[in-house]
């Protein structure tokens, strides 16, 4: 049997006796594996502080920003997002409702943050660039 406590950013993991020795006998295979807790543990964090500390529409522009595809940009200033959401998803993602969504995306249009165009929405570069 396994547990793994996370307490204040530290990963503890806690084995019984059999798991303990089949790990030790893999060295490359137990660092990996905290590698990979450490790596899960710093974005839960990051997104506890996002949902905590940011609004609504910064997580939702955050969103935007992170979903960005750079290789191709528009009119000189707008990268498209690569994946397309509902509104009820944005919501779902960002503890919003649809309504609050729409709302939102409204706001950043009228920014020029982003902007909705053959329904896609596409992010400006400056918004992109303050949130790298």
């Amino acid at each position: 049997m396994c547990h793994i406590y996370c307490e204040e950013s530290s990963v503890i993991l806690k084995v019984d006796s059999t798991v303990f020795r089949t790990l030790m006998k893999n060295a490359a295979f137990v660092e990996a594996l905290f590698r990979g807790l450490m790596c899960k543990n710093n974005l839960l964090e990051q997104e506890v502080s996002n949902i905590s500390f940011k609004s609504c529409k910064e997580r939702l522009l955050l969103i935007f920003v992170k979903e960005c595809c750079k290789d191709k940009i528009y009119d000189h200033d707008w990268y498209d997002v690569k994946k397309r959401y509902t509104h009820q998803d944005l919501a779902s993602i960002i503890g919003a409702n649809r309504v609050t969504v729409s709302k939102m995306i409204g706001e950043l249009c009228e920014e020029c943050q982003i902007r909705c165009l053959n329904r896609k929405i596409q992010v400006n570069r400056k918004a992109l660039k303050r949130r790298d």
